[in-house]
Formats: structure tokens, sequence, C-alpha cells
């Protein structure tokens, strides 16, 4: 895969939804679903206008608590995109962490599965604001076993070297399919959601119960 070099996570989206648009871009085998790159890039565009008409805007936070589904990774990217820092978690942590990461994040809202219930409803955002590559991106929590969770930052610049290494290091081709396993509340997401999505790849997620098989 011929390598690029950008500083926004934006750049690495925009040019792959363009030069992908027909291809299938992320399958569900447990629900079914199928997105091709033009059908994601509205979904999550649409969900965009839906976090801004919540309220939040570009350098706010927000938690992200859902099920491990592809609406997961939309969110994501439209916060990305947006310039809203995501602070990924697991559906199934306890409230008490929830709450408590939201806290330290100082997140206005925490987005649950419901969310994205009547997100087609809106229109999809036709741009997003300017940002600078030293913007937060997101913010990726320890598990805490040894203590409070601690909180560690990424910037819109470190979040595209991150997909540039990680395509470096898969040797991605667009005909691969590739199969997402990590936990989205882990680091490696960046490389299962993002990396292999700027490549033309079509992502095939693995369910909970098959990861921990």
């Amino acid at each position: 895969m011929e390598e690029m070099k950008m500083e926004l996570f934006r750049d690495y989206y925009l040019t792959a939804t363009e030069k992908y648009e027909d291809k299938t871009a992320y399958r569900d085998p447990e629900t079914g679903e199928c997105y091709s790159y033009g059908a994601f890039d509205s979904y999550v565009r649409r969900i965009a206008s839906k976090l801004c008409a919540s309220g939040l805007k570009a350098g706010e936070s927000c938690v992200i608590a859902m099920s491990h589904t592809i609406g997961y990774i939309a969110v994501m990217h439209a916060c990305a995109l947006s310039g809203i820092v995501y602070v990924p978690q697991a559906a199934a942590y306890p409230e008490e962490r929830i709450r408590t990461i939201q806290e330290d994040a100082n997140a206005p809202i925490v987005l649950r599965d419901d969310f994205l219930k009547d997100v087609c409803s809106y229109e999809p955002a036709s741009g997003f604001p300017a940002l600078s590559p030293d913007a937060l991106a997101l913010i990726i929590y320890t598990s805490g076993s040894t203590g409070k969770p601690k909180g560690v930052m990424h910037t819109q610049l470190s979040l595209a070297k991150a997909i540039q290494r990680w395509r470096h290091i898969g040797d991605f081709k667009e005909e691969d399919t590739y199969g997402s396993n990590a936990p989205f509340y882990f680091v490696l997401h960046m490389q299962d959601c993002f990396a292999a999505f700027t490549c033309g790849i079509s992502t095939v997620l693995i369910s909970d119960e098959k990861r921990g098989d």
C-alpha cells in the first residue's frame, strides 16, 4: 500500500471514502449489517449532525459506552472528524467506572446505544470545523486494576501517525478482508477501525463471544 502522510485523521478518511465509495467498508455477520464506504460516510455524517445538535462542540469530550457494533465505529469516526474528543468504554462496564471516567474527562455526555435510534432522521453534515494537528482527538483509559483509571491523551496528529504506523506494519492490500478483533476501548482499535479503513479494506466485526474463544 502506497504510504500517505497526513496530519489529520480527516484527511485519511475523506481520501478513502472518495476513492472506495462502492466497496464494502464494514460488515457485521451477527447483525447482518453491511455498509459500503459511501453508505458508511453518510451514516457517519448523520451522526456528526446529531452530535452537533446535542450541543457538543469541537474540543469537548464525550464518553462512548455502546455495544460492539458498526454504530460504535461510526460514532468514533464522527467524533474524530468533528474534533470531538471521544473516550471509548465498554457498554458492560460498571456505572461507577463510567461516571468516574466521565468526570475525569470532563465529558458532558455519555453516548449509549439509544443515541443511534433516530440518527437517520438527521441530514448528513456537509462539512467539519477546522482542526489543528495538536487538537486532542481521544482519551484511552487504563483498566484501573492497580488504582484509579488513568487517561492517555492522543492528538489528531498522534492519531494520524498511528494510522501511518499501522498501515506500514499491516502491509494492507485493497483486496484484503480484515477481522476487527480488538475491543474498541483498547488502543488497538486505531488499527482495526481506522488504519484498515483508510486502505480500502473490507472489515468484518468479530463478536464479543467469538473474541472470547
